[in-house]
């Protein structure tokens, strides 16, 4: 939480490599540290580069190119979103805040945009157009086919990958995406409204998908012109759901206190195997969000995230007799039906 002035003292003090209004902040050696990439050793990263506190890559058509080290860091909550942007070798940057929960691509556009604008105004360095890469005229490969059919855990919650009749369609939050291979053998995703008219997906139209082994994954992996990163993960069932086929239904927070109410509903589901948790947010009723929830016991399970193997710990507990499921410091009771 900080006001655009704050937030152009503090992009003033890295420029300054620690020093402000006469005053080191923070040493110069810290500085250049902060804002070297810390994971060019760990493989499922691919070439997605983070600094300590600053993101150093991005993935879209907002990339800034030719100006060395591109920092930024967002922030959200509920009543705003923001959006800070600095390119240190040209002591450029740019802060937007935007009092909505609406408006994330808003204020990374706009930031964005102007940046590349104060790039070129001071170097001459002119950004290069996106382009497309066309769709290849060739079947899709029977390797390729089975190589990406499955079900994924993901940035976005689940997603499936099947093959109808020798094509490959993705299917997202109650839409279904066709995969459409590239000349350079990556996929690309496609909208069509009533299986008729085409909508543009913006830069997820852009990328490139394939499904890559990776450090023991089978890893979704995106990219965008030289731009990787890892987007999600192959899953199986597991064998059996054990004591957690027990627990389906719905669920209510039982100890929230006066935390604002962010979820409306909670339910636990068994889906082609596996176990998933539904959640209706609160300030989106009309949205669900969907994941999986892979027991590791009859206990504990682990809310997936990107990977298949990580993520969050959700174990069950005993309060007054009664079975409850432990999350971050929330206890759900099971609601009766």
């Amino acid at each position: 939480n900080a006001s655009v002035e704050d937030l152009s003292h503090f992009m003033s003090m890295i420029f300054a490599g620690g020093v402000y209004d006469g005053h080191r902040i923070l040493r110069t050696e810290t500085i250049d540290e902060m804002l070297r990439p810390q994971n060019r050793e760990v493989p499922l990263d691919r070439n997605f580069h983070v600094g300590l506190g600053w993101m150093l890559s991005t993935l879209g058509r907002n990339t800034i190119q030719g100006g060395g080290v591109v920092a930024h860091h967002a922030g959200a909550t509920r009543l705003f979103q923001s959006q800070l942007y600095v390119l240190p070798e040209h002591k450029l940057g740019v802060v937007v805040l935007a009092n909505s929960s609406a408006a994330r691509q808003v204020v990374d556009r706009v930031a964005t945009e102007a940046l590349a604008l104060e790039l070129e105004v001071k170097t001459g360095i002119k950004q290069p157009r996106v382009q497309a890469i066309p769709a290849t005229d060739q079947p899709d490969a029977k390797e390729d086919l089975s190589r990406l059919a499955g079900a994924y855990t993901t940035l976005v919650g689940p997603v499936k990958i099947v093959d109808k009749n020798g094509k490959l369609k993705a299917e997202v939050a109650d839409h279904t995406l066709d995969l459409t291979r590239r000349v350079d053998g990556l996929y690309s995703l496609d909208y069509a409204l009533l299986g008729l008219f085409h909508i543009k997906l913006g830069a997820l139209s852009e990328m490139g998908l394939s499904v890559q082994p990776v450090a023991g994954h089978d890893a979704l992996i995106a990219r965008l012109g030289e731009q990787e990163m890892l987007v999600g993960d192959q899953v199986s069932p597991p064998a059996s759901l054990g004591e957690w086929r027990k627990r389906l239904g719905d669920y209510e927070i039982a100890n929230l206190g006066d935390d604002m109410p962010l979820v409306k509903r909670i339910r636990l589901v068994e889906e082609q195997g596996f176990l998933m948790a539904e959640l209706t947010m609160s300030d989106e009723p009309d949205q669900e969000v969907r994941t999986y929830l892979m027991p590791l016991s009859d206990t504990n399970a682990i809310v997936l995230g990107t990977l298949r193997d990580g993520g969050t710990n959700v174990r069950t507990i005993t309060v007054d007799g009664e079975e409850r499921l432990a999350i971050s410091g929330y206890q759900l009771r099971r609601m009766a039906r």
